[in-house]
């Protein structure tokens, strides 16, 4: 809860916004699903749903098949709704962007017609400054931003629903 404002004026202030930002409540209990609730009031790009399941077992499989169920039904609202649905991407609530975050990855895209996933460099912030995540690749894309070109994602039968799905993700779309 307590980086959702940060995240969402992030959202806001990005030089190119998604068109619909659809946020997958797995029963918190810490009243984000409320504050999102009177967020996305006044911001019809802002989708709040439940998650389809109930978490059984800690991060794993479930979250994979979480994202991957979100992933697709953000697709299916985009659509009804007729907003393009070109790119597809996940951002997860512990992440904070820079203004033209999305600008920069679909730069990346428009360079390159083959790219098919993308994601930015994940930092953490502490006492010292910023350093990389250590386990942060340049050559392979983080789940908690990866972006897919639509292509690539309906190609590779969409996000696998297994522990590993951003790297397994990578994998299939070379």
């Amino acid at each position: 809860m307590a980086n959702l404002p940060m995240l969402l004026a992030g959202l806001e202030g990005q030089t190119t916004r998604p068109h619909l930002w659809f946020v997958v409540d797995d029963a918190s209990s810490d009243g984000s699903r409320e504050w999102l609730a009177e967020a996305s009031k006044s911001r019809p790009w802002l989708v709040v749903e439940s998650a389809p399941e109930k978490s059984t077992e800690y991060l794993g499989a479930h979250v994979a098949r979480i994202k991957g169920w979100a992933m697709r039904r953000g697709i299916d609202i985009a659509k009804d709704r007729g907003a393009p649905a070109d790119f597809v991407g996940i951002i997860d609530a512990d992440i904070q962007v820079p203004p033209d975050h999305y600008q920069q990855l679909l730069s990346e895209f428009e360079s390159d017609p083959q790219l098919g996933v993308a994601s930015s460099l994940v930092v953490s912030l502490g006492q010292q400054g910023t350093k990389a995540d250590r386990f942060q690749r340049e050559d392979s894309a983080r789940g908690g931003t990866q972006i897919f070109r639509m292509d690539c994602f309906e190609a590779i039968g969409g996000l696998p629903p297994w522990p590993g799905f951003d790297g397994a993700a990578n994998v299939k779309a070379r």
